[in-house]
């Protein structure tokens, strides 16, 4: 039996749901099975939410997008509803085979892709990697780009016991926190908790996986690309952002005045707004 704190969790989420127009599905891909959103029509558009993140995050930005594009919203490998299989490769490469499988099993052969943080990072290394089936990237805050890189992927570190410890993760992804009930803060702690262990394997297996940093490679990708920045994001330094401008030869750089590390989970209209802006000319 789902408990108050749950309860309260589910019905926002499905209320945001409804407001996203989108629904849940799932799929399975070589016996694993991936849990995703999708709603309205139009062009695919695919955006990958970060490590320990689900596919809620970007569920805010959907409410104003499916009405223009086909949205499709996956659980990543080992996150949200998908199992947490310890013999998955959880690296950027894993992530990239794990959703090509995917597209391949939804029928998708070109699509708009993009994603946060190391939704991101696994978008611009699938640009590379497959890049007949990518119609244009938007890298929202990731990293991939050098600068720090590997410590950028440091996992939770100590575990969190406190609602200070709560705090100062918050502290880290927005730049103006939301204010939570406490039942929903302990629920999220045990919730955190849970995954700890799972959440630093996969960050150790992105460290000491492939395509880590793309420094090296990006400039070899062609397509028109979105680089939206939350332009208080202590995660990852704004330099990253600079190369990837620099680097990628059709690049537009967007910053994002109210909006840090994650700037789809707090301010997710903008984000809406600079996606539809910047992929309306390309769309056929």
């Amino acid at each position: 039996m789902l408990g108050p704190a749950s309860l309260v969790m589910s019905a926002a989420t499905r209320l945001t749901q409804l407001r996203g127009c989108v629904h849940q599905r799932r799929v399975a891909v070589d016996g694993y099975t991936f849990h995703y959103y999708e709603g309205g029509s139009g062009e695919p558009l695919v955006l990958l939410h970060g490590l320990a993140d689900d596919k809620n995050s970007f569920l805010g930005s959907a409410a104003r997008l499916t009405g223009k594009f086909r949205v499709i919203l996956p659980d990543l490998a080992g996150h949200g509803d998908n199992e947490q299989a310890a013999d998955r490769d959880y690296s950027v490469r894993g992530h990239v085979e794990a959703l090509r499988g995917l597209f391949g099993v939804l029928g998708l052969d070109r699509f708009h892709l993009g994603g946060n943080s190391m939704g991101g990072h696994t978008a611009a290394a699938y640009a590379l990697r497959y890049p007949e089936q990518v119609a244009s990237l938007i890298l929202v805050n990731a990293p991939g780009a050098g600068k720090d890189t590997r410590s950028i992927y440091a996992g939770f570190g100590a575990r969190m016991k406190t609602v200070e410890d709560f705090d100062a993760v918050l502290d880290r992804v927005y730049y103006r926190k939301p204010k939570l009930p406490g039942f929903v803060v302990q629920h999220m702690l045990n919730e955190m908790d849970k995954r700890f262990d799972h959440v630093n394997a996969m960050t150790q297996a992105v460290r000491d996986g492939e395509d880590l940093d793309l420094a090296d490679r990006i400039a070899g990708i062609t397509q028109r690309t979105l680089v939206l920045w939350g332009k208080h994001d202590v995660v990852v330094p704004f330099e990253v952002a600079e190369a990837y401008t620099e680097k990628i030869a059709n690049a537009h750089l967007r910053l994002l005045d109210d909006g840090a590390h994650s700037p789809q989970l707090e301010i997710p209209g903008p984000v809406a707004d600079e996606i539809e802006r910047f992929l309306t000319p390309v769309r056929r």
